[in-house]
């Protein structure tokens, strides 16, 4: 692969600010935070307003806001496997090609899960701060896949 033809026929750096209302965000397969361990996360925003830094948009900086995120894995602070979901009222963040940063002030979060062999519905009280590393493995494979790789 020739690399002076790709920076040369396209422009990487291209900084640009996009507003979106009610953004449904990819799943995210395998998050690590500072409160879980999920298998899949799945979120959905009233207001999402990014700042790209490359023109095929692989890396930005966004503000959220109204983010409603539901997970589904392993809650670290309560103890519990199963379902959850958290109501955010702010998320600031990083979203890269593969791995992105989320820094996001909770209003109130509902837990459905086992904890100690029980089947358990519990709140977290609103206002807690929240902060997740997401590592997008289902892109990381379908570009390790790519048919364009093989040829």
């Amino acid at each position: 692969m020739d690399f002076s033809t790709i920076t040369a026929s396209k422009n990487y750096w291209k900084p640009h600010w996009k507003n979106e209302w009610f953004v449904k965000d990819s799943p995210s397969f395998f998050v690590l935070s500072n409160k879980r361990i999920a298998l899949l996360d799945w979120s959905l925003s009233a207001y999402k307003g990014t700042l790209y830094f490359d023109e095929s948009e692989y890396h930005s900086l966004y503000v959220r806001t109204g983010d409603v995120s539901t997970f589904v894995g392993y809650n670290e602070e309560k103890h519990m496997k199963g379902v959850f979901l958290y109501l955010n009222i702010l998320s600031v963040g990083y979203e890269g090609r593969y791995i992105g940063i989320d820094l996001s002030v909770v209003g109130v979060g509902f837990n459905c899960g086992w904890e100690k062999e029980k089947f358990r519905l519990k709140i977290d009280p609103p206002g807690s701060v929240g902060f997740e590393i997401m590592i997008d493995f289902g892109r990381i494979l379908k570009d390790l896949f790519r048919r364009e790789r093989w040829h």
